[in-house]
């Protein structure tokens, strides 16, 4: 019997040393990365603007996208491309009350992401404006605060 009860407790002392060493990456890569409100790893539907993300000199570092589906009363998505190899990668997009006015639902993707951040979407946009853009590294393009496409 104390040999059962040895090798029984020397398994769960192994199965919580497992537990603790595959759960230090997770925590790892918090660190690294962070996004709130929608989020999946492509945008659905068909995109209806895109924009290159520029340096102060005019070489381009990547794109950000924004799409459109009719699903869940609208969804707005918004994907934001890396091509220089910078570390860093940002996605936003906020669905605005009224043109011009305060954000009521917000979604964003952000970290060290060599290809791409997003796609952060909103729902039940249909009717209202947004407001989106996207960063790599140091450089940006962001729509018109007031908001876009209000339809």
């Amino acid at each position: 019997m104390r040999k059962l009860m040895r090798f029984a407790t020397g398994l769960m002392a192994l199965a919580g040393t497992a537990l603790a060493v595959t759960a230090a990456p997770a925590a790892a890569q918090d660190t690294m990365s962070s996004h709130y409100g929608g989020l999946r790893d492509h945008c659905v539907g068909t995109r209806i603007e895109s924009h290159r993300i520029k340096t102060k000199r005019g070489k381009v570092v990547g794109r950000t996208e924004l799409w459109y589906s009719k699903i869940s009363g609208g969804q707005n998505c918004v994907m934001t491309y890396n091509r220089a190899g910078s570390p860093f990668t940002r996605t936003y997009i906020w669905r605005l009350k009224r043109k011009g006015g305060l954000a009521d639902a917000a979604a964003g993707d952000s970290g060290f992401y060599r290809y791409y951040a997003g796609g952060s979407f909103v729902n039940r946009s249909d009717g209202r404006c947004v407001t989106w853009g996207g960063t790599v590294g140091n450089f940006s393009w962001f729509s018109d605060p007031a908001g876009v496409h209000c339809g």
